[in-house]
């Protein structure tokens, strides 16, 4: 807890909001976090430098949204990578009415969301001799983009379902006609037994025939519904074929769909990463060049 003075989140929480004004509606946005998670590059350094970053980190938090605003900040070492908690009341001054409100919108606008990863980078560069690569890896997108890329995962994932249900009905054609093989197998079983067994009956020990003419039609008429069922059986198995046939080309034309999707989608991250680069050797120019440090968002 880097916010170690004897006092509790809620306390605080509390205590900042009977300082300023705040609109009674259950829709008021009274508390924003940011979870700040450690580079890459510091997962394997010392307990000295992690700790560093995150407090560094939250000084710069403490700067940017005001550390009479922040009711927690929080590092979590006990999961998977070591991150920070940071929660705050987003607070701005009301110059007609002269007086501190409470106000998510002014405070997290959409100028603030572009540019605070950058601006992170570029102080924690400053105060930690150690901190290099950045937390800039590409990984971060603007904010502009994430709706693009929603729209993109969220056709992946209808492609997927399509794909899933597509291969459960190949799945069931296909025991369908392992069901019909199986029968067609006992046809031509039925067949060979009923002719061994009519040879069976033809013959006496003496060589005389004693099978009644009745008994042969009767075994005649089995023997045309076995035929009859064998027909059938083949006619349905050649029509299942023929519909697997065309799901498997269904199938592949999906499979094609989706890849041709997945890279665009690649195609479209990478050219994010481009004008990302691109933007950042434009600000790094006309800084160290021009002397310009803030450009208007318009």
């Amino acid at each position: 807890d880097l916010m170690a003075d004897g006092s509790d989140m809620l306390s605080r929480f509390n205590e900042r909001l009977n300082d300023v004004y705040c609109m009674k509606r259950d829709d008021v946005k009274a508390l924003a976090t940011w979870i700040v998670t450690l580079p890459e590059e510091l997962t394997e350094a010392p307990y000295e430098q992690q700790s560093a970053f995150f407090e560094a980190t939250t000084n710069f938090l403490n700067n940017r949204y005001g550390q009479e605003n922040a009711v927690a900040a929080v590092v979590h070492y006990d999961e998977t990578t070591p991150h920070l908690h940071y929660a705050f009341v987003p607070v701005v001054f009301d110059v007609k009415k002269s007086r501190y409100k409470v106000s998510a919108k002014e405070v997290l606008t959409r100028h603030d969301l572009q540019t605070f990863h950058e601006d992170l980078d570029q102080h924690l560069k400053k105060v930690l001799p150690f901190y290099e690569q950045g937390i800039l890896n590409n990984k971060t997108l603007p904010f502009e983009n994430v709706a693009e890329i929603k729209k993109y995962n969220d056709q992946f994932n209808a492609l997927k379902t399509e794909l899933a249900d597509i291969e459960d009905n190949i799945r069931a054609k296909q025991a369908v006609l392992k069901i019909t093989d199986q029968a067609l197998t006992e046809v031509d079983l039925a067949e060979k037994q009923i002719d061994a067994f009519k040879q069976d009956l033809s013959k006496n020990l003496f060589g005389k025939t004693v099978l009644k003419p009745d008994d042969l039609d009767r075994f005649k008429s089995v023997l045309a519904t076995m035929k009859k069922a064998t027909l059938q059986s083949q006619h349905e198995s050649e029509e299942l074929k023929q519909t697997l046939g065309q799901v498997k080309a269904q199938l592949a034309d999906v499979q094609a769909d989706y890849q041709n999707l997945k890279e665009a989608h690649q195609a479209l991250q990478k050219r994010q990463r481009e004008q990302q680069q691109m933007d950042y050797a434009m600000r790094d120019m006309l800084k160290n060049d021009y002397g310009v440090d803030k450009i208007a968002h318009t």
